[in-house]
């Protein structure tokens, strides 16, 4: 009996497509924990510390959409190894930077909006390349491995994050392995270009087709919310994420980082742990899901977004060690459940003709719901302090499960 997922992987180069991804992903995610955790080891300062989160979202949330337009317009393979040796220059100065003591704040928060600048273009090319690459009657196999890499990355990423916070003082080591993993991916994706039969169609685009489309890019980003409008299971998922993300984001990048770490000359044993235990909770559950549901459907999501609430609600009432451990394991749960049913419902519904621009849609209200969630709840951890503003977050996410609802179905019955 042949394994789709394998099957697929040996097509055509698609898996050294699906390689360069895993390596790129790990990459942003490794940077990203990185630059958080170096911003509150230098000023010990909670909101020094959001605004580096922040500087990491708003690259996604100014150019999303461009970069959606540039993956259908542009050379895929060209655009994507230029990115990915672009950010390995920025990761290298980093390593300098810091092995010569020289790594100012400033540049804290400039070089990760730089790097995401990279994975901007990357992204959604990555995407769109998979239906230059795969044969038709085997995509559905192919997304199930792209979406699995996203997935899988944010769970085993920050478990290897954590190893690394074991040793110490020796943060330049996160930006050396980002470097290497987008050094091979580049490279990965040379290959690519010369064994695949798919070469003329992603390393060259159509001169029609890229002489229109950025001319015509709010005409297609029109079509493509016009389409979407018409889903009532795409509105509601739309609406719900956005919320869930919004109320999610500051309490797991910040809330759990300030609950576990309260002073930043504290030993991280215990941070590193809960990364590790995130991490091992979403891997268990990921691996679990597939075996029990063929099909995932928007109650799916919604419970896992009820499991996410509730970890962040007993971390925050959690009155010793031993609890907040308990809710990570929820919270891993619950992320890890609604990131799959999130993934399989988008490629269910989402247009064919629309996939590169889907993907950098989706990314683009999601960075929105980020930016918002580091810029309101940052302000609120200030004014009332990290317990109960985790706390607020999570009875918040539980709250928008109606709300979003109401306004998913205003929103398609006013279309109608």
């Amino acid at each position: 009996m042949r394994i789709p997922h394998v099957t697929v992987l040996k097509h055509n180069g698609f898996g050294l497509l699906a390689a360069s991804a895993l390596l790129s992903r790990f990459g942003d995610i490794i940077a990203g924990l990185g630059f958080v955790y170096l911003a509150y080891r230098m000023t010990g300062s909670q909101s020094a510390t959001t605004g580096v989160a922040l500087a990491e979202v708003i690259p996604y949330l100014l150019f999303g959409l461009l970069g959606g337009i540039i993956s259908d317009s542009l050379p895929k393979l060209r655009v994507m190894q230029a990115a990915n040796w672009y950010r390995a220059g920025l990761e290298f100065i980093a390593v300098i930077l810091l092995l010569t003591h020289s790594m100012p704040y400033l540049g804290v928060v400039i070089i990760p909006f730089f790097i995401q600048l990279g994975g901007v273009v990357y992204n959604p090319c990555s995407r769109a390349a998979v239906v230059a690459i795969v044969d038709k009657d085997q995509r559905v196999a192919a997304n199930s491995v792209m979406s699995m890499i996203e997935n899988l990355t944010a769970i085993i990423a920050p478990l290897l994050a954590s190893s690394l916070l074991l040793f110490g003082d020796v943060l330049w080591l996160f930006f050396l392995l980002d470097a290497l993993t987008f050094v091979i991916g580049a490279l990965l994706l040379r290959r690519l270009g010369r064994i695949t039969t798919g070469v003329d169609v992603v390393t060259t685009s159509d001169t029609e087709e890229s002489t229109s489309v950025v001319p015509l890019a709010w005409r297609r980003i029109t079509l493509f919310w016009g389409d979407v409008a018409t889903s009532r299971t795409l509105i509601l998922l739309f609406v719900s994420t956005f919320f869930a993300v919004f109320c999610g984001k500051w309490a797991w990048q910040m809330g759990v980082l300030f609950i576990s770490l309260p002073h930043p000359q504290d030993s991280t044993w215990f941070y590193s742990t809960m990364l590790a235990t995130y991490a091992l909770a979403g891997i268990i559950a990921s691996l679990t899901l597939p075996t029990i549901i063929t099909q995932l459907t928007l109650r799916h999501y919604r419970l896992a977004v009820i499991v996410w609430s509730l970890g962040f609600l007993i971390i925050g009432l959690a009155p010793h060690k031993a609890v907040v451990a308990l809710g990570v394991i929820v919270l891993g749960i619950g992320v890890s459940v609604a990131s799959q049913s999130r993934a399989f419902l988008l490629q269910h519904h989402v247009p064919r003709w629309a996939i590169g621009q889907g993907f950098a849609a989706a990314a683009v209200l999601l960075y929105l719901a980020d930016f918002l969630s580091l810029s309101i709840f940052g302000g609120v951890n200030t004014a009332i302090g990290v317990r109960p503003t985790v706390i607020l977050c999570g009875a918040a996410m539980l709250c928008s499960l109606p709300l979003a609802a109401l306004i998913g179905r205003a929103i398609t019955t006013k279309v109608r």
